[in-house]
């Protein structure tokens, strides 16, 4: 898979959590606010950094 579709999967991921998902803490909370105050470019950069840390981690 490559990268532009891993990052539009990550982008959609963070989509649905945002809109449908409770965070259960206050790391996931901070998370969601930061997504909610974004605007589309900025939501596609920290879904960016989500996949690398991912990468990074595995």
């Amino acid at each position: 898979m490559n990268q532009s579709v891993v990052s539009d999967v990550a982008y959609q991921v963070g989509e649905y959590l945002a809109q449908q998902v409770e965070p259960k803490n206050e790391q996931e909370r901070v998370l969601a606010e930061l997504w909610k105050v974004a605007d589309e470019q900025e939501q596609h950069a920290i879904a960016n950094m989500m996949v690398k840390l991912v990468q990074n981690e595995g």
